[in-house]
């Protein structure tokens, strides 16, 4: 069985396109923007989430099972299109 590579940033300026990032490389830098992410109002979302590389791409566990065992190839429809499909089935028997 052929294993899939998940896909990945390849540059920080591609990364930008999707989020906003900030580069922090000394301890001194992330004292300061944990301040400054403290101090700002309460109705901005902000949301941390760590890999061990800037250039991984976040992918939940359905994902990259997906991906990682070719399952596009293997019955004909995307991601995307398969969870759609099983939002409208569990619709279906809703009560």
């Amino acid at each position: 069985m052929y294993i899939m590579e998940l896909d990945y940033y390849h540059n920080l300026s591609e990364k930008e396109d999707f989020f906003k990032c900030k580069t922090i490389n000394t301890l001194d830098e992330f004292d300061a923007f944990i301040s400054e992410s403290n101090n700002l109002s309460s109705n901005q979302n902000i949301i941390y989430r760590g890999v061990c590389a800037a250039k991984y791409k976040l992918y939940n566990s359905a994902q990259r099972y997906w991906i990682t065992n070719d399952l596009e190839d293997f019955n004909g429809e995307s991601y995307t299109y398969f969870i759609y499909n099983l939002i409208k089935n569990a619709e279906k028997y809703q009560g």
